[in-house]
């Protein structure tokens, strides 16, 4: 058995730690030789003591920047000898190729990738450290095809990429369901219309001004549809207070909710309008709660999940009027709703911890 060390920054809230928290869980459950490595300081104490209850074999460099950690991770490289390393988020990819380096081991090196290039990080400092990292890596991992294509433009060989997408651990969210002790919400008792949901951050780049204009098209058809929306951030001020008047008793914004689970699985159907996306988790949750999803097609990500006319449908980016269209036709027709849910259901089955993680197993056996 080879043994591995997986390298992220700190113990944060993140997709990244959360993919590493999922991917170690599997590991320890078949005894597989790993080590967790975290550059910096822990950022959560609610996530490190999940890492603790999970036993999960982990240690923390405790340096003040990424950057900084170099030294100790080379010392540590040297004393543990991997025979892989596993790597996510930008600059711990650069700084582990940096080590890998300076180490001398012999180890392959696989680094994730977990979205693609934006123009605004093309400048040449930023390129010259891809190239590095293409150099030093003995596989790329992307979580779509459409990101592979991407950083095969900078140096990733097409023999050196592969895609696996995110896992999402259905059993964790199944459980969240089961166990939920949240009272009612007033729409899930009145049963007077159906009830769209959306879950994310209040950050330019979700597009919630795109999902609100949608909403108010579905409202003059339908003003009986009740718009939920979980999530906070710095635009909350601003997207409140962009809801029309006569709107405002249909729109219900939830701020961050520790389950939200519990409404997604009451809920009718899932609205997503990113600009952008690595891999979005988010609407495989939204297929696990039993929900078809209607999207917008961001840079990565939809288009490989969402099957039109299956589990939900894509429209171009930016199309509000697309989205309230598709909305419609869906929650006006209770049979076309229970089949997109059903298919939604069973296919979230594609991404549970279980198979994703034995696609990790088959790329270390292949490195």
């Amino acid at each position: 058995m080879k043994k591995v060390m997986i390298i992220t920054s700190a113990i944060d809230v993140g997709g990244a730690q959360r993919f590493c928290l999922n991917l170690t869980k599997y590991l320890n459950s078949v005894d597989y030789d790993y080590e967790m490595v975290f550059l910096r300081k822990s950022k959560s104490e609610k996530l490190k003591q999940e890492f603790c209850d999970n036993k999960i074999k982990f240690r923390e460099l405790n340096a003040k920047s990424v950057m900084r950690a170099v030294p100790s991770l080379v010392k540590l490289i040297k004393k543990s000898k991997p025979d892989i390393m596993v790597c996510t988020i930008g600059n711990v990819d650069f700084a582990v190729s940096i080590a890998k380096r300076l180490s001398h081991t012999k180890a392959k090196l696989a680094i994730r990738k977990a979205n693609v290039v934006f123009d605004d990080q093309k400048s040449r400092s930023n390129l010259k450290k891809l190239r590095f990292e293409s150099k030093a890596a003995d596989m790329l991992i992307a979580l779509t095809e459409e990101m592979k294509q991407d950083y095969q433009q900078y140096g990733f060989s097409g023999d050196k990429t592969t895609v696996i997408y995110n896992m999402v651990d259905l059993d964790y969210i199944k459980g969240k369901i089961d166990s939920s002790k949240d009272d009612d919400h007033p729409w899930f008792r009145d049963k007077k219309g159906k009830i769209i949901i959306a879950n994310g951050r209040f950050v330019p780049e979700k597009r919630y001004d795109i999902m609100i204009r949608a909403f108010h098209e579905i409202y003059k058809t339908s003003p009986e549809t009740r718009f939920m929306i979980l999530g906070d951030g710095k635009l909350r001020e601003e997207i409140t207070g962009s809801v029309p008047d006569e709107m405002k008793d249909s729109i219900d914004f939830l701020g961050f909710r520790d389950n939200p689970y519990y409404y997604m699985k009451n809920s009718d159907l899932f609205m997503h309008a990113s600009d952008y996306e690595g891999f979005p988790n988010v609407l495989i949750e939204a297929f696990a709660c039993g929900l078809p999803v209607i999207s917008t097609d961001s840079k990565t990500g939809p288009k490989e999940i969402i099957k039109n006319g299956y589990n939900g449908y894509v429209v171009d980016r930016g199309d509000y009027q697309g989205l309230a269209d598709r909305a419609l036709s869906v929650l006006s027709d209770d049979n076309l709703l229970n089949e997109l849910s059903k298919n939604a259901s069973s296919d979230s089955e594609n991404y549970t911890v279980d198979k994703i993680a034995k696609k990790y197993i088959e790329l270390f056996d292949r490195l």
